[in-house]
């Protein structure tokens, strides 16, 4: 089996437990939790496993996941607060959006090329050393400022809804071919050039 989806079985999963002999599918490449009412995880350790769909939860925080080939993580709508040492190396696609972030850090993701944390509560950006990102979603925080982004792969940035009065400087972002930034303070200033919406 390659390919398993248990999603909207909250009442099953409850009565099996969540690990319920998943660890036994070490050949899986796609796993669909979403919509079960999850809480938590459990260590999962199936080293082909691609794709992991949690959307639509209850989970408050991660476990280490030892997931070395995984490519694509969506945790989009759960009441995730914050997470940290979140090492996965091949990891290409990351959606956070819709959750409670405030903050994160130390994320060791160098493939990554898609990262959505839009609609989440953050009011600041660690740096980045994410060196294939080529996506950065930020709608929808409480940013009002951002570290200098180096980001040299980066060809969108939404920054749509939040309360900057100044974005940085885009000399690292060589790559940038769309930039939004609209519904933040009536007033920006990138470098010398001041843009009014």
């Amino acid at each position: 089996m390659t390919q398993l989806t248990l999603e909207d079985t909250q009442e099953w999963l409850k009565t099996l437990g969540i690990d319920c002999d998943i660890e036994e599918l070490r050949e899986l490449n796609e796993l669909d939790l979403s919509e079960n009412e999850l809480k938590e995880l459990p260590n999962f350790n199936l080293p082909n496993l691609q794709e992991l769909y949690l959307q639509h939860n209850q989970l408050t925080s991660l476990p280490s996941l030892n997931l070395p080939n995984l490519q694509r993580l969506d945790l989009n709508d759960n009441q995730l607060t914050s997470f940290q040492n979140l090492n996965l190396p091949n990891l290409q696609r990351l959606d956070l959006n819709d959750n409670q972030l405030t903050s994160f850090q130390n994320l060791n993701l160098p493939n990554l090329q898609e990262l959505y944390l839009s609609r989440n509560q953050l009011t600041e950006l660690p740096n980045l050393n994410l060196p294939n990102l080529q996506m950065l979603v930020l709608s929808f925080n409480e940013l009002t400022e951002l570290p200098d982004l180096n980001l040299p792969n980066l060809q969108r940035l939404d920054l749509n809804n939040n309360k900057l009065t100044k974005i940085p400087t885009l000399t690292y972002l060589p790559n940038l071919q769309e930039l939004h930034i609209e519904d933040n303070m009536k007033f920006l200033e990138i470098k010398k050039v001041k843009i009014y919406f």
